[in-house]
């Protein structure tokens, strides 16, 4: 048999139970669907849990290469996506940055 409070905090649970006419306790139905849907989207909102067709609650993994193709053709793709071109060019960048912005007469001890 499925256990269909298990994943609820032990806080909770007080408040899901209602008890009928004959004293039986239950399940109170509209509770239960509340809290479900609450802790399911924080799950989501959270990232612990993804929706495999959803684009805002996909999972990491669903917007990266495939882990085998990139260990097989890993430069092709980057040349692919032209990404050696960029990141030397904000290298450079960052470089030209910092050469006109840091006075001519700083010394650094860095070493």
């Amino acid at each position: 048999m499925i256990d269909t409070v298990a994943f609820i905090p032990q806080a909770m649970k007080p408040y899901l139970y209602q008890e009928d006419a004959d004293g039986n306790r239950g399940i109170h139905a509209d509770r239960y669907e509340f809290l479900v849907n609450r802790l399911l989207r924080n799950r989501l909102e959270a990232g612990d849990i993804y929706v495999s067709d959803s684009l805002r609650f996909r999972s990491l993994e669903e917007g990266l290469i495939p882990k085998d193709a990139w260990n097989l053709d890993r430069l092709s793709i980057l040349q692919d996506i032209d990404a050696i071109s960029r990141i030397l060019s904000s290298v450079r960048q960052a470089s030209a940055t910092l050469r006109y912005s840091v006075p001519a007469n700083t010394r650094c001890d860095c070493g």
